[in-house]
């Protein structure tokens, strides 16, 4: 671990820091684990993030909103939220996450479940279909995924639009475990897996919805906004002075990382296919498709360039701060190069740096889900840096 303290009167709070990022507890909280989304922060670090910082209603922002830690954290600690990301996948996870589902929506798709795994996947007459949304799978995914897999999870994707359609705050939550689903059943150890039968499928949605649900609506409803934005955020759809804490993770520049796709990996037939489904399902309530190499690089079509794109999106989160608010960023960099790039772009964009923290990266997954733990070399520095500025 590395740190310069150099704002003695929030030394404390700090040092509470450095203890949770070096060793973060792991998520607990049920919405946490709906969707591990990649690079996603472990939820103790931005908690005490959002505990320490801002206070009941404020607004948080998180830019690089990713799997929606930051958005979930605030809801459940009675905060209002905005996240923004270029992912439609991202924004759905984050969606399903944060909305609370009225207990006779919730009673409704359990009963949608249980009826259609009764009937093997026959959520409705086939001649009922909506034929306008087209098939999640072409002919290649089907085949990788097998007949079982692609019945069951074609039906839930015809539920998920007509809940959608119905404006049913259950929509988000059926679509997400639908990606879900299609991420489970496409790992390489999912042989058993696949070929249960249709029902044994829809038995998992239901069993799953139900405790996702009931996660979702405990304590009532929210008393907090939590906005969900999937675009750019060199232009936020916020008024100037309005955001009293900043939490994020942008993209790591130059690293390879899958967003999107989602693996279908069969050992059993010696094949690997990259398949879209997870976007098609996204798609349902966010448009676009965004490039791996657009998403990486945290910025929007025309623009290929890391630091001008952390610089637009640092000059936009100074914009809505409040004077003397904080932004917590955390970010890894392939050399020292880099990092200290980066302390540049936070001084030049009106950010005081406060503190740098240094957080060593080892085999078990640290702060956020990167860590060594797969064995591969990505070229990256051994620790990735928790920056912690002030809107000057």
């Amino acid at each position: 671990m590395e740190t310069q303290l150099t704002h003695g009167a929030a030394q404390q709070k700090y040092l509470e820091i450095l203890r949770r990022v070096e060793c973060p507890e792991r998520d607990r909280h049920p919405l946490h684990k709906l969707y591990s989304y990649p690079a996603k922060f472990q939820a103790s670090v931005p908690e005490l993030i959002i505990e320490g910082f801002s206070g009941p209603g404020d607004i948080v922002l998180d830019p690089f909103g990713g799997g929606g830690t930051v958005s979930v954290s605030c809801r459940l600690m009675g905060r209002s939220s905005v996240h923004y990301d270029l992912s439609p996948l991202a924004c759905l996870v984050t969606l399903a996450k944060t909305t609370f589902i009225e207990d006779r929506e919730a009673s409704f798709v359990k009963s949608e479940f249980s009826a259609a795994a009764e009937l093997a996947g026959a959520f409705f007459p086939a001649a009922a279909r909506n034929a306008s949304l087209g098939a999640l799978f072409d002919a290649e995914e089907r085949h990788m995924m097998g007949s079982f897999v692609a019945e069951a999870a074609e039906g839930v994707w015809q539920l998920a639009q007509r809940l959608k359609d119905a404006g049913s705050s259950a929509a988000p939550l059926v679509a997400c475990l639908l990606v879900r689903f299609l991420k489970l059943c496409g790992r390489r150890d999912a042989v058993e897996r696949r070929d249960r039968p249709v029902r044994a499928h829809l038995e998992w949605f239901m069993s799953e919805y139900a405790k996702y649900a009931a996660a979702t609506n405990a304590g009532g409803p929210p008393r907090t906004i939590h906005a969900v934005r999937c675009a750019s955020n060199h232009q936020l759809e916020l008024e100037d002075r309005t955001v009293a804490l900043v939490v994020t993770s942008p993209p790591y520049s130059g690293v390879d990382i899958e967003y999107s796709e989602i693996q279908i990996q069969r050992r059993d037939i010696g094949r690997c296919y990259r398949s879209l489904a997870g976007v098609r399902v996204a798609n349902l309530f966010f448009e676009g498709a965004p490039t791996k190499r657009g998403l990486c690089d945290g910025g929007v079509p025309g623009v290929r360039n890391y630091p001008e794109n952390a610089r637009r999106s640092l000059l936009e989160m100074q914009r809505v701060m409040i004077p003397g608010a904080f932004a917590f960023v955390y970010c890894g960099f392939k050399d020292d190069a880099g990092r200290d790039g980066y302390e540049k772009l936070l001084a030049g964009t009106g950010f005081e740096l406060v503190d740098r923290i240094g957080v060593r990266l080892s085999a078990d997954r640290g702060a956020s889900s990167r860590s060594l733990h797969h064995g591969r070399d990505t070229n990256m520095m051994g620790r990735d840096w928790l920056f912690i500025a002030r809107k000057v």
